[in-house]
Protein backbone atom coordinates (compact mmCIF):
# COMPACT_ATOMS: atom_id res chain seq x y z
CA UNK A 1 0.00 0.00 0.00
CA UNK A 2 1.42 3.71 -0.88
CA UNK A 3 2.08 5.98 1.33
CA UNK A 4 0.46 9.41 2.00
CA UNK A 5 3.69 10.98 2.26
CA UNK A 6 2.19 14.64 2.46
CA UNK A 7 -0.52 13.58 5.05
CA UNK A 8 2.48 11.66 7.07
CA UNK A 9 4.70 14.95 6.70
CA UNK A 10 1.95 17.27 7.82
CA UNK A 11 1.24 15.57 10.65
CA UNK A 12 4.85 14.95 11.70
CA UNK A 13 5.13 18.83 11.40
CA UNK A 14 2.40 19.71 13.40
CA UNK A 15 2.99 17.85 16.23
CA UNK A 16 5.92 18.93 15.78
CA UNK A 17 9.00 16.07 15.08
CA UNK A 18 11.50 15.56 13.25
CA UNK A 19 11.88 12.70 11.12
CA UNK A 20 14.80 10.90 13.66
CA UNK A 21 12.08 11.73 16.47
CA UNK A 22 9.25 10.59 14.84
CA UNK A 23 11.49 6.88 13.71
CA UNK A 24 12.11 6.69 17.77
CA UNK A 25 8.51 7.72 18.75
CA UNK A 26 7.33 4.86 16.09
CA UNK A 27 10.18 2.32 16.52
CA UNK A 28 11.03 2.61 13.26
CA UNK A 29 13.78 3.52 11.32
CA UNK A 30 14.55 6.48 9.57
CA UNK A 31 14.64 5.04 6.33
CA UNK A 32 10.96 3.69 6.77
CA UNK A 33 9.94 7.49 7.57
CA UNK A 34 11.63 8.33 4.88
CA UNK A 35 10.47 6.15 2.25
CA UNK A 36 6.80 6.74 3.76
CA UNK A 37 7.42 10.85 3.44
CA UNK A 38 8.26 9.93 -0.12
CA UNK A 39 4.91 8.20 -1.16
CA UNK A 40 6.66 4.59 -1.60
CA UNK A 41 4.76 1.61 -0.43
CA UNK A 42 4.24 0.79 3.17
CA UNK A 43 3.36 -2.92 5.01
CA UNK A 44 0.40 -2.54 7.21
CA UNK A 45 1.57 -2.89 10.65
CA UNK A 46 3.87 0.54 9.62
CA UNK A 47 0.81 2.64 8.92
CA UNK A 48 -0.38 1.38 12.71
CA UNK A 49 3.40 2.21 13.72
CA UNK A 50 2.86 5.48 12.10
CA UNK A 51 -0.85 6.28 12.94
CA UNK A 52 -0.07 5.82 16.68
CA UNK A 53 2.90 7.69 16.65
CA UNK A 54 0.87 10.87 14.77
CA UNK A 55 -2.00 10.62 16.72
CA UNK A 56 -4.42 9.54 13.73
CA UNK A 57 -5.95 6.94 12.09
CA UNK A 58 -4.04 4.02 10.19
CA UNK A 59 -6.02 4.87 6.97
CA UNK A 60 -5.80 8.53 7.20
CA UNK A 61 -2.05 7.25 5.94
CA UNK A 62 -2.50 5.66 3.56
CA UNK A 63 -3.43 6.90 -0.69
CA UNK A 64 -6.66 5.91 -1.03
CA UNK A 65 -7.31 4.48 1.75
CA UNK A 66 -9.14 7.22 3.79
CA UNK A 67 -13.13 5.76 2.95
CA UNK A 68 -12.22 2.79 4.70
CA UNK A 69 -12.32 4.46 8.07
CA UNK A 70 -15.24 7.04 9.12
CA UNK A 71 -14.25 10.20 7.99
CA UNK A 72 -12.65 12.53 10.94
CA UNK A 73 -13.57 16.35 10.87
CA UNK A 74 -10.28 18.12 10.36
CA UNK A 75 -9.98 20.10 13.76
CA UNK A 76 -9.90 16.43 15.44
CA UNK A 77 -6.08 16.16 13.61
CA UNK A 78 -5.27 19.36 15.41
CA UNK A 79 -6.08 17.93 18.80
CA UNK A 80 -3.08 16.92 21.33
CA UNK A 81 -4.07 13.26 22.51
CA UNK A 82 -2.11 10.90 25.07
CA UNK A 83 0.35 9.13 23.42
CA UNK A 84 0.97 5.98 23.78
CA UNK A 85 -3.06 5.47 22.65
CA UNK A 86 -4.58 1.95 21.36
CA UNK A 87 -7.23 2.40 19.11
CA UNK A 88 -10.37 1.87 21.34
CA UNK A 89 -8.85 4.62 23.40
CA UNK A 90 -8.56 7.02 20.38
CA UNK A 91 -11.86 6.15 19.57
CA UNK A 92 -13.19 7.18 22.43
CA UNK A 93 -10.90 10.37 22.92
CA UNK A 94 -12.31 11.76 19.27
CA UNK A 95 -15.69 10.87 20.78
CA UNK A 96 -15.60 13.11 23.67
CA UNK A 97 -14.22 15.70 21.01
CA UNK A 98 -16.68 15.54 18.96
CA UNK A 99 -19.31 15.88 21.47
CA UNK A 100 -17.74 19.20 23.16
CA UNK A 101 -17.26 20.73 20.14
CA UNK A 102 -21.45 19.81 19.48
CA UNK A 103 -22.09 21.15 23.15
CA UNK A 104 -22.97 17.69 24.67
CA UNK A 105 -20.68 17.90 26.95
CA UNK A 106 -22.57 15.40 29.45
CA UNK A 107 -21.35 13.07 27.31
CA UNK A 108 -17.61 14.27 26.68
CA UNK A 109 -17.38 14.03 30.81
CA UNK A 110 -18.57 10.79 30.63
CA UNK A 111 -16.47 9.28 28.29
CA UNK A 112 -12.88 11.35 29.24
CA UNK A 113 -14.21 10.10 33.37
CA UNK A 114 -14.02 6.56 32.08
CA UNK A 115 -10.64 6.79 30.30
CA UNK A 116 -9.13 8.57 33.14
CA UNK A 117 -10.06 5.30 35.80
CA UNK A 118 -8.99 2.94 32.58
CA UNK A 119 -5.40 4.40 32.89
CA UNK A 120 -4.83 4.50 36.55
CA UNK A 121 -0.95 3.82 35.85
CA UNK A 122 -0.11 5.19 33.28
CA UNK A 123 0.71 9.42 34.21
CA UNK A 124 1.21 11.06 31.31
CA UNK A 125 -1.80 9.43 29.73
CA UNK A 126 -4.09 9.98 32.36
CA UNK A 127 -2.82 13.57 33.01
CA UNK A 128 -3.36 14.80 29.31
CA UNK A 129 -7.21 13.17 30.10
CA UNK A 130 -7.53 14.99 33.05
CA UNK A 131 -6.44 18.31 31.06
CA UNK A 132 -8.86 17.26 28.68
CA UNK A 133 -11.97 16.55 30.92
CA UNK A 134 -10.78 20.21 32.63
CA UNK A 135 -11.23 21.57 29.40
CA UNK A 136 -14.77 19.99 28.70
CA UNK A 137 -15.94 21.18 32.04
CA UNK A 138 -14.25 24.66 31.44
CA UNK A 139 -16.03 24.86 28.36
CA UNK A 140 -19.50 23.91 29.97
CA UNK A 141 -19.33 26.61 32.55
CA UNK A 142 -18.04 25.01 35.39
CA UNK A 143 -14.28 26.40 35.51
CA UNK A 144 -14.10 25.53 39.26
CA UNK A 145 -14.51 22.09 38.96
CA UNK A 146 -11.96 22.56 36.31
CA UNK A 147 -9.72 24.51 38.47
CA UNK A 148 -10.42 21.28 41.13
CA UNK A 149 -9.37 19.05 38.11
CA UNK A 150 -5.87 20.44 37.68
CA UNK A 151 -4.58 21.40 40.64
CA UNK A 152 -4.49 17.89 41.82
CA UNK A 153 -1.85 17.69 39.17
CA UNK A 154 0.10 20.48 40.09
CA UNK A 155 0.44 20.33 43.68
CA UNK A 156 0.95 16.73 44.11
CA UNK A 157 4.75 15.56 43.72
CA UNK A 158 4.64 12.28 41.89
CA UNK A 159 2.79 14.10 38.85
CA UNK A 160 6.47 16.82 38.99
CA UNK A 161 7.69 14.24 36.90
CA UNK A 162 5.35 15.06 33.75
CA UNK A 163 7.35 15.66 30.79
CA UNK A 164 7.41 19.97 30.41
CA UNK A 165 5.10 20.07 27.24
CA UNK A 166 2.61 18.41 29.60
CA UNK A 167 3.31 20.41 32.11
CA UNK A 168 3.14 23.42 30.61
CA UNK A 169 -0.90 22.67 29.43
CA UNK A 170 -1.73 22.08 32.72
CA UNK A 171 -0.31 25.28 33.83
CA UNK A 172 -2.31 27.06 30.82
CA UNK A 173 -5.25 25.43 31.46
CA UNK A 174 -5.17 26.79 35.13
CA UNK A 175 -4.54 30.03 33.85
CA UNK A 176 -7.48 30.09 30.99
CA UNK A 177 -10.34 28.66 33.79
CA UNK A 178 -9.08 31.60 35.95
CA UNK A 179 -9.55 33.69 33.29
CA UNK A 180 -12.97 32.55 32.41
CA UNK A 181 -13.87 33.08 35.94
CA UNK A 182 -12.81 36.62 35.34
CA UNK A 183 -13.96 37.38 32.63
CA UNK A 184 -17.52 36.49 33.70
CA UNK A 185 -17.37 38.54 36.99
CA UNK A 186 -18.66 41.87 36.62
CA UNK A 187 -16.68 42.95 39.88
CA UNK A 188 -13.53 41.57 38.84
CA UNK A 189 -10.08 43.44 40.20
CA UNK A 190 -7.47 44.67 38.34
CA UNK A 191 -4.89 42.51 40.73
CA UNK A 192 -6.81 39.67 39.79
CA UNK A 193 -6.54 39.69 36.34
CA UNK A 194 -2.48 41.01 36.40
CA UNK A 195 -2.52 37.68 38.32
CA UNK A 196 -3.44 35.99 34.97
CA UNK A 197 -1.38 38.00 33.15
CA UNK A 198 1.53 37.01 34.96
CA UNK A 199 0.58 32.94 34.74
CA UNK A 200 0.07 33.66 30.79
CA UNK A 201 3.53 34.66 30.42
CA UNK A 202 5.42 33.14 32.23
CA UNK A 203 4.16 30.28 29.74
CA UNK A 204 4.40 32.04 26.95
CA UNK A 205 8.63 33.10 27.95
CA UNK A 206 9.05 29.33 29.41
CA UNK A 207 7.97 26.93 26.46
CA UNK A 208 9.38 26.00 23.25
CA UNK A 209 6.25 24.79 22.22
CA UNK A 210 4.82 26.86 18.98
CA UNK A 211 1.49 25.99 19.75
CA UNK A 212 1.46 26.84 23.77
CA UNK A 213 3.46 30.35 22.73
CA UNK A 214 -0.10 31.18 19.92
CA UNK A 215 -1.97 30.00 22.60
CA UNK A 216 -0.68 32.50 25.41
CA UNK A 217 -0.61 34.82 22.69
CA UNK A 218 -4.31 34.99 22.58
CA UNK A 219 -5.16 34.19 26.34
CA UNK A 220 -2.85 37.38 26.86
CA UNK A 221 -5.17 39.93 24.03
CA UNK A 222 -8.23 38.56 26.15
CA UNK A 223 -6.54 39.46 29.36
CA UNK A 224 -5.93 43.49 28.18
CA UNK A 225 -9.59 43.26 26.63
CA UNK A 226 -10.89 42.45 29.90
CA UNK A 227 -9.16 45.04 31.96
CA UNK A 228 -9.82 47.82 28.69
CA UNK A 229 -13.67 47.18 29.82
CA UNK A 230 -13.05 47.56 33.72
CA UNK A 231 -11.18 50.48 34.18
CA UNK A 232 -12.63 54.18 34.05
CA UNK A 233 -9.40 55.73 33.02
CA UNK A 234 -9.76 56.54 29.38
CA UNK A 235 -5.63 56.57 28.62
CA UNK A 236 -5.54 52.88 30.40
CA UNK A 237 -8.46 51.98 28.35
CA UNK A 238 -6.74 52.41 24.71
CA UNK A 239 -3.64 51.51 25.89
CA UNK A 240 -5.02 47.89 26.76
CA UNK A 241 -6.86 47.94 23.64
CA UNK A 242 -4.13 48.90 21.64
CA UNK A 243 -2.23 45.66 23.77
CA UNK A 244 -5.36 43.29 23.23
CA UNK A 245 -5.16 44.01 19.39
CA UNK A 246 -1.37 43.25 18.77
CA UNK A 247 -1.77 40.24 20.77
CA UNK A 248 -4.66 38.65 18.65
CA UNK A 249 -3.17 39.61 15.58
CA UNK A 250 0.12 37.62 16.85
CA UNK A 251 -1.77 34.85 17.75
CA UNK A 252 -3.90 34.91 14.81
CA UNK A 253 -1.08 35.02 12.44
CA UNK A 254 0.84 31.78 14.41
CA UNK A 255 -1.88 30.30 14.25
CA UNK A 256 -2.61 30.77 10.47
CA UNK A 257 1.06 29.89 10.08
CA UNK A 258 0.41 26.38 11.62
CA UNK A 259 -2.60 25.94 9.19
CA UNK A 260 -5.07 25.66 12.64
CA UNK A 261 -8.95 26.49 13.13
CA UNK A 262 -7.71 28.33 16.49
CA UNK A 263 -7.08 31.14 13.99
CA UNK A 264 -10.45 31.81 14.10
CA UNK A 265 -10.53 32.34 18.04
CA UNK A 266 -8.31 35.62 17.40
CA UNK A 267 -10.41 36.56 14.76
CA UNK A 268 -14.03 36.60 16.77
CA UNK A 269 -11.80 38.97 19.79
CA UNK A 270 -10.77 41.20 16.62
CA UNK A 271 -14.12 41.97 15.90
CA UNK A 272 -15.12 42.60 19.38
CA UNK A 273 -12.73 45.01 19.33
CA UNK A 274 -13.49 47.00 16.25
CA UNK A 275 -17.40 46.80 16.79
CA UNK A 276 -16.73 48.54 20.27
CA UNK A 277 -14.63 51.38 18.30
CA UNK A 278 -17.73 51.58 16.26
CA UNK A 279 -16.57 49.85 13.19
CA UNK A 280 -19.26 47.41 12.67
CA UNK A 281 -18.40 46.93 8.98
CA UNK A 282 -15.04 45.82 9.75
CA UNK A 283 -15.97 42.80 12.54
CA UNK A 284 -18.17 41.73 9.94
CA UNK A 285 -15.91 41.27 7.65
CA UNK A 286 -13.49 39.52 10.89
CA UNK A 287 -16.28 37.52 11.84
CA UNK A 288 -16.88 36.16 7.89
CA UNK A 289 -13.37 35.50 8.09
CA UNK A 290 -13.47 33.04 11.50
CA UNK A 291 -16.72 31.64 10.07
CA UNK A 292 -14.74 30.24 6.59
CA UNK A 293 -12.18 28.95 9.05
CA UNK A 294 -14.35 27.05 11.47
CA UNK A 295 -16.38 25.31 8.39
CA UNK A 296 -13.16 24.55 6.89
CA UNK A 297 -12.46 22.85 9.81
CA UNK A 298 -15.64 21.06 11.27
CA UNK A 299 -15.99 23.26 13.58
CA UNK A 300 -19.55 22.95 14.55
CA UNK A 301 -19.70 25.26 17.54
CA UNK A 302 -17.44 28.02 17.00
CA UNK A 303 -19.98 28.26 13.37
CA UNK A 304 -23.13 28.25 15.39
CA UNK A 305 -21.20 30.80 17.80
CA UNK A 306 -19.88 33.04 14.96
CA UNK A 307 -23.34 33.05 13.22
CA UNK A 308 -25.02 34.43 15.94
CA UNK A 309 -22.49 36.99 16.24
CA UNK A 310 -22.84 37.94 12.76
CA UNK A 311 -26.04 38.59 13.15
CA UNK A 312 -25.87 41.14 16.27
CA UNK A 313 -23.09 43.13 14.59
CA UNK A 314 -24.79 43.10 11.26
CA UNK A 315 -27.48 45.12 13.42
CA UNK A 316 -25.44 47.59 14.40
CA UNK A 317 -23.74 47.90 11.00
CA UNK A 318 -24.57 50.86 9.01
CA UNK A 319 -27.08 50.27 5.52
Amino acid sequence: MKANGQEIRRCRNSIPLTQRELAVKAGLSLRCIKDSEAGRSIRPHTARKLSMALRTQPGELLMGKSNVIEEDPPFLKQLLFPDPLDNQALRMLHKAARADMSGDYDTAEKVLKDLKSDRANQMNGKAEIIVKLATVLDNAGKSKESIDELRKLVESDKWMRLPSDIYDWIRYHLALADRRLAENNPSVELKDLKEVQTKFKTIHDSTKNVRHRAACKHQLGVVSWIKSQNTLEKNVAEKERKNARNYFLKAAESWKAQGNFREGYSLRRLAELEVSEGKARRAVELLLGALEIFARHGCDKYQKEVRAKLVEFLLKAPD
